[in-house]
């Protein structure tokens, strides 16, 4: 019997009416902390607790967290914490826009653990604190992947106040990315580090990560691969302040891995500054970053195959550039006077009489840490020069993997 195939138009339609059905069915749930978990988590009659509130959410769903502090932790896996379908279909548990929330538990080993597979989740928002914890305040692993945490913070962690791991299910989580977050005041036992990413295809992107005892951000594979790591546009200083950590910490490290990069970051006031070191890292890149006043080395390029530094400003640190790699490519990096407008109030963009406007090597980066083009001829550091001092039009974040 001769089968009939459906028109293209009834299928387009089939198509349309799915997609029509998925957001028609998107809710938004409420949490308060005048609310009641037997609610309906209306805005009217809101949940008590973000764990109910967050129980409920399916697909596309959105759960907002009215101002207050809540007592409470989320850490129970993936029967608990449910996931999106994709960046067009995730969950969203987010702050209520303009107030603030604070996740702040009694006790606990951390504050929120993503350990179940959870997939397109986006958290944004909510402040972290884990004064009362023992542990990291995040902890993600277990093959948790496409997480992205926009505009919170993170602090006072006992341990890292992020830890992107394989965790003990030796399965590693990827994919995850934190776009302007403050990421501050986290080591408090000596044995952590701001944020400890030991797997492949994340992303920090425009945060400010400062006081932190061990390193500011740390990229080290520890069991597995640590690859495609990319660290940019963010705002790292005065961290290895704990001297129970037992090194000297850095303010970024790419240690291990395949084409992890660094760019357009301003690294000021740590130990060390950039390093690329430990467990053979290769085809690293660490080009157009600000980095100055860190008391150890600018740059440091330890065991390490094929990196790239270039259109790097690293000023009056202890020793400005360090080179013990192999195939390092070393190109116009600036170590004399940049020129900063005030780098006594951690101002380093560029007076007018900078030798580093147009002196760099165009790289692939397209923007500064400001969100100003970089084409024509390429100024080194993170910042572009604009002689005429006009502020910067809004950057927007581009995510790794995209919506």
């Amino acid at each position: 019997m001769k089968q009939r195939s459906i028109p293209l138009h009834l299928i387009i339609l089939l198509y349309a009416l799915a997609s029509l059905s998925a957001t028609v069915s998107a809710a938004t749930y409420y949490v308060a902390t005048n609310g009641k978990d037997s609610n309906p988590g209306t805005s009217s009659a809101p949940f008590r607790t973000i764990a109910q509130g967050v129980s409920v959410l399916q697909p596309g769903d959105t759960l907002l967290i009215r101002e207050g502090t809540y007592k409470e932790t989320l850490h129970h896996g993936s029967e608990f914490i449910p996931s999106g379908l994709s960046w067009s279909q995730p969950i969203t548990i987010s702050a209520y826009p303009g107030e603030k929330v604070v996740m702040k538990p009694y006790s606990g080993g951390s504050v929120l653990g993503l350990t179940g597979g959870q997939q397109y989740l986006i958290i944004k928002g909510i402040i972290f604190d884990a004064i009362n914890c023992s542990g990291d305040a995040v902890g993600i692993n277990s093959g948790t992947h496409h997480i992205r945490f926009i505009g919170g913070e993170i602090k006072n962690a006992s341990k890292s106040g992020v830890l992107v791991s394989p965790g003990g299910r030796h399965i590693p989580a990827t994919d995850i990315e934190f776009i302007n977050m403050k990421i501050y005041d986290n080591n408090r036992s000596g044995k952590g580090h701001g944020i400890y990413i030991s797997t492949s295809n994340n992303l920090v992107d425009g945060c400010e990560v400062y006081r932190n005892g061990g390193y500011g951000i740390h990229v080290y594979a520890g069991k597995g691969r640590a690859d495609h790591n990319t660290v940019r546009n963010n705002k790292v200083y005065d961290n290895g302040r704990n001297p129970d950590t037992g090194f000297t910490a850095a303010g970024i490290i790419l240690s291990g891995g395949d084409g992890n990069e660094a760019y357009n970051n301003v690294v000021w006031n740590n130990p060390n500054g950039v390093s690329v070191s430990w467990q053979n890292p290769v085809n690293a890149a660490v080009y157009n970053n600000t980095i100055y006043n860190n008391s150890g080395a600018g740059i440091t390029i330890n065991y390490a195959l094929n990196t790239l530094v270039a259109n790097n400003i690293t000023y009056n640190n202890g020793v400005d550039l360090v080179d013990n790699g192999i195939g390092t490519n070393l190109a116009n990096n600036l170590i004399s006077d940049p020129h900063f407008a005030n780098p006594d109030s951690f101002d380093f963009t560029l007076r007018d009489s900078s030798p580093a406007i147009d002196a760099g090597i165009d790289l692939p980066n397209g923007t500064d840490i400001l969100g100003r083009s970089r084409t024509g001829h390429t100024d080194i550091g993170a910042f572009e020069h604009d002689p005429e001092n006009r502020p910067a039009s809004p950057r927007r974040v581009r995510p790794v993997f995209g919506y």
